[in-house]
């Protein structure tokens, strides 16, 4: 799904501005995140990248585990694995899985929620 693959790379650039062109452009969009805090607006969602991309010290690679679509809905199930550099020196690890719902709008396809699963989370 070309959409998922536009969004990874926002994310890993850490560019909003191309984030947002693969988001839904209806005040609804839920994100649980890895701490289990549920944000429910579209504006929550690009407040919550916009801090999150300022910030420094992490990256994130992402694998690619299943799809499935429909005429208008889809979802794509992925494991991404994030590193954060901590203030002790120490290096957090954290690998999830993470769905992203899609929804056919405007033409193309745009993020309705977005769920995070924690698998593991180490400190080296």
């Amino acid at each position: 799904m070309q959409t998922y693959e536009a969004y990874i790379q926002s994310v890993q650039n850490r560019d909003l501005n191309a984030m947002i062109q693969t988001i839904t452009d209806n005040d609804a969009l839920h994100f649980i995140g890895t701490t289990g805090k549920m944000l429910e607006t579209r504006e929550e969602y690009v407040e919550f990248h916009r801090d999150w991309f300022s910030e420094e010290g992490w990256d994130i690679s992402f694998e690619l585990d299943k799809i499935f679509q429909e005429n208008d809905f889809g979802y794509v199930m992925a494991i991404f694995t994030y590193h954060q550099d901590m203030p002790d020196g120490k290096r957090m690890t954290l690998v999830s899985y993470v769905t992203l719902v899609f929804h056919w709008e405007h033409q193309s396809w745009r993020a309705i929620a977005d769920v995070c699963t924690p698998i593991s989370r180490d400190i080296d």
